[in-house]
């Protein structure tokens, strides 16, 4: 079984880029690999839609964070 750790969107000269970090393991429990890595370009309109959502909500905690 595989199970996501970790998600990153941002933007490459290519297009939306999403890198996702996952672990692997068996049906007992036992890692078999940690922090695999893949990246994919976002090709599908709705899954860019909700991903440049989501870098906008991102924007909005930096742009109200105090120094």
């Amino acid at each position: 079984m595989k199970r996501v750790s970790a998600v990153t969107l941002f933007n490459t000269a290519e297009g939306l880029r999403m890198s996702v970090a996952y672990s692997d393991f068996d049906e007992n429990g036992k890692v078999i690999k940690s922090n695999t890595r893949v990246d994919r370009l976002i090709m599908d309109s709705n899954d860019i839609e909700t991903a440049n959502s989501i870098i906008s909500s991102a924007q909005g905690f930096i742009d109200t964070m105090e120094e």
